[in-house]
């Protein structure tokens, strides 16, 4: 910090209720990937029925090959993003010069988890698809968006504290 003032207390608050956000979606793209991989059924029904609507006859072998390259083509694009949240987390709490950016885009994603924490609230069974899996992944799943959603609804109150943008909009650091 190269203007010398403290850290102001609701930036501690801010950037651990992001950090929680972001390891909790993490760990829910993880849990979400393994369970697709380990029941793709419903993904293969999808694949089946969109190739017999087309008119075309696709192989057992090749639905299964697209099933598993589309899981894994989804948890690495998923996996970009939480990167990029945790990068703009970096540059909030080191101040680069584009730290108010990284704010903007972290609180985009936190209305984003906000919304999908209410929705699971409201609509249990969008969480719970067409599944042969346990009751407990899906249960799971949901107790982790809720988690996100909470930390995302705290993080947006932190962040709209005149405080944390003084703080960010000082002396920008070098880095980033």
């Amino acid at each position: 910090m190269t203007s010398g003032r403290a850290r102001p207390e609701v930036l501690s608050y801010l950037l651990g209720s992001w950090a929680v956000m972001i390891a909790g979606e993490l760990a829910f793209q993880v849990v979400n990937a393994i369970g697709l991989a380990a029941d793709p059924s419903a993904l293969r029904q999808a694949a089946g029925e969109v190739a017999r609507s087309r008119g075309q006859e696709v192989s057992a072998e090749m639905i299964a090959l697209s099933t598993y390259t589309s899981i894994a083509m989804m948890a690495v694009f998923q996996l970009l993003i939480i990167a990029l949240l945790a990068v703009a987390l970096r540059a909030v709490a080191g101040r680069w010069s584009w730290a108010r950016g990284a704010k903007r885009l972290l609180s985009v994603f936190s209305v984003y988890f906000a919304i999908r924490a209410g929705l699971v609230v409201v609509a249990p069974s969008a969480v719970a698809a067409a599944t042969s899996l346990p009751v407990a992944v899906p249960a799971v799943l949901g107790a982790a968006q809720i988690i996100v959603g909470v930390a995302a609804v705290c993080a947006l109150i932190y962040a709209s504290r005149e405080e944390v943008d003084e703080f960010i909009s000082g002396d920008a650091q070098k880095g980033g």
